[in-house]
Order: C-alpha cells, then sequence, then structure tokens
C-alpha cells in the first residue's frame, strides 16, 4: 500500500504494492486502486509502514529516486536507488555518484520491511 502525495499540486495517488524477492533483480507488483480501497485496507498495513519523502533526479538515462526518512526509528535516513530496466545493464552499470554511500543492494536489513519493523539494521552507524 502507498499514498504518493505531490505538495505542489495536493494530488494523491492511491496503490497496492507487493515487492517479492531481494537483491538485484525482483519481482514488484503496483497499481492503482481508489482512495476508498486504500482506506478500508490501509488498518491491515499496521507495523509494516514507513513515511517518507521522495525525490526524482535525473542521471540521463536514468532516474535516482532518493527516499529521504520521516522521524520513527529511522531519523535522517536517506537511501538513493535507480531502477535498472533489466538485470544486465543494472550489472554494466557503472557511474554510480560518489554521496550514493554504502551499497546495500541484498544486504540483509535494509529492505522497506525490515527497516519498518525493527528499524535500522544492527551494526550500522550514522
Amino acid at each position: 500500500m502507498r499514498l504518493a502525495e505531490d505538495a505542489k499540486s495536493d494530488v494523491r495517488e492511491y496503490f497496492y504494492t507487493q515487492k517479492r524477492g531481494h537483491g538485484i533483480s525482483r519481482q514488484e507488483t503496483e497499481f492503482p486502486i481508489s482512495q476508498d480501497d486504500f482506506e478500508t485496507l490501509w488498518p491491515n498495513t499496521k507495523g509494516w509502514r514507513l513515511q517518507k519523502d521522495r525525490l526524482y533526479i535525473p542521471a540521463h538515462p536514468h532516474t535516482i529516486e532518493l527516499d529521504l526518512f520521516k522521524g520513527g526509528k529511522l531519523g535522517k535516513l536517506a537511501i538513493s536507488e535507480i531502477e535498472f530496466s533489466s538485470e544486465r545493464i543494472a550489472r554494466a552499470y557503472n557511474d554510480t555518484p560518489e554521496w550514493f554511500g554504502l551499497e546495500i543492494t541484498g544486504v540483509k536489513g535494509w529492505g522497506n520491511s525490515h527497516l519498518a519493523k525493527k528499524g535500522l539494521p544492527t551494526g550500522y552507524i550514522a
């Protein structure tokens, strides 16, 4: 479940989302749903929720998604990612910006579900 809000236009969009797998290549399903459906399903997500702002940064021909987490156990955590059209293209990519920092693709404890339920991975130093 995801609520996407555009702060500039006050537009709200509601999505059903599901992610399976780990690592560089995984299955993601997302489709729009009505506000009524969202409000019906939202209580089922208790304990699995994250709040963050997402910024989109052009990195031709790709787009960097920068998630800035808000509040709670995650404090000022920021995670950036680039989604690729294939695993082959992802593996060949060698222009990662220096400011990305720690590579966490496929590293246990960094998935959204773990972050939502347990907070930052053990041993993480901000």
